[in-house]
């Protein structure tokens, strides 16, 4: 028998063991292997997470999930002072509503195309109680997966007016497609602006009524799309993306649930950082300024000055969250 195989089994007796028993007892060198392996174990009830979602929300404006709040209580009292702790999120606050309320009084947003989450029908595969047909299911779903349209990492960039936004955001794709990323950007214009030239073929053809127009060149291609009903929200831009591994959206502050990092430069930090004024609607994943503020406490802080630094940090991101390079 392989080990794996004696281990799953004996997982299995345990957990018979708990729902017969409402407990389950492990052996000396079980309990002492675990003990050398480094894992230690706490428990955090439903006041405990509540505290830790509101502590987090008070002090740095960022809005966790139920689960992500147990594991920051229980390693928060199991660790030694001065231990640094990682903990992963897996999972985002807008799943658990009713408790992100409960625990702040805020509302978490919806993604859009999220909208009817709570009304769609849930899918569900009943297995049988066996580890082949576990591994079946396991592998079932990994060749899907590995066959579905790769999505490329979306990281945001956001602040005020006259902050810098552009011009950092511009030196990290130089940078990343320096080093082999195949890049998107993408930008929200909050002022009317024509990108045709009235007289040309594409311009005269939108006037005489096209919904789309599609234009080549030898150099490159665009698609200028009518939008009489509104503007398309960034879900559904971020569908145009194409082939990038590599997404940059700048603006966009009260959409999507992507990574954002708010730009700050003294020189225009007359108006509170925008993670101040719209808090948990933002997923705040780093600062990028040229002074210390005490709005950005527990989340990292870049030198707008050193794009490379906010390079490096996307990118990590992106490894992270399994981004590869395309073949150029």
């Amino acid at each position: 028998m392989k080990c794996s195989d004696a281990i799953g089994e004996r997982i299995a007796e345990l957990m018979t063991e708990l729902e017969t028993n409402g407990r389950f007892e492990l052996t000396k060198e079980e309990f002492n292997k675990i003990r050398r392996s480094g894992l230690t174990a706490g428990t955090s009830d439903h006041p405990n997470r509540l505290e830790m979602i509101e502590s987090l929300w008070v002090t740095n404006h960022r809005m966790i999930d139920p689960q992500t709040a147990d594991c920051l209580y229980t390693g928060t009292y199991l660790h030694p002072v001065g231990v640094k702790t990682l903990c992963w999120e897996t999972v985002q606050a807008v799943k658990f509503p009713r408790i992100t309320k409960q625990a702040t009084g805020e509302t978490v947003p919806l993604p859009e195309r999220f909208n009817d989450i709570f009304e769609r029908k849930q899918k569900k595969t009943p297995l049988p109680a066996n580890i082949a047909a576990l591994r079946e299911a396991v592998a079932s779903i990994c060749k899907r997966m590995s066959t579905e349209t790769k999505k490329p990492f979306v990281m945001g960039f956001i602040g005020r007016s006259g902050s810098g936004k552009t011009t950092l955001a511009a030196a990290v794709l130089r940078i990343l497609a320096a080093r082999g990323w195949r890049v998107c950007a993408v930008k929200d214009a909050h002022h009317h602006i024509d990108l045709d030239t009235p007289g040309k073929d594409t311009w005269r053809y939108r006037e005489s009524g096209a919904s789309r127009v599609i234009l080549r060149t030898p150099e490159r291609w665009a698609v200028l799309t009518e939008t009489p009903d509104g503007a398309p929200g960034i879900d559904e831009l971020l569908k145009e993306t194409g082939d990038a591994d590599i997404v940059l959206v700048e603006g966009f502050k009260h959409e999507g649930s992507f990574p954002k990092i708010e730009v700050r430069r003294q020189a225009a930090a007359d108006r509170p950082p925008l993670v101040q004024e719209f808090g948990g609607r933002i997923n705040l994943a780093a600062a990028a300024s040229d002074f210390d503020e005490p709005d950005f406490a527990g989340v990292p802080k870049l030198d707008i000055n050193r794009p490379e630094e906010t390079a490096d940090f996307i990118e990590g991101l992106a490894l992270a969250a399994g981004a590869k390079r395309s073949a150029r």
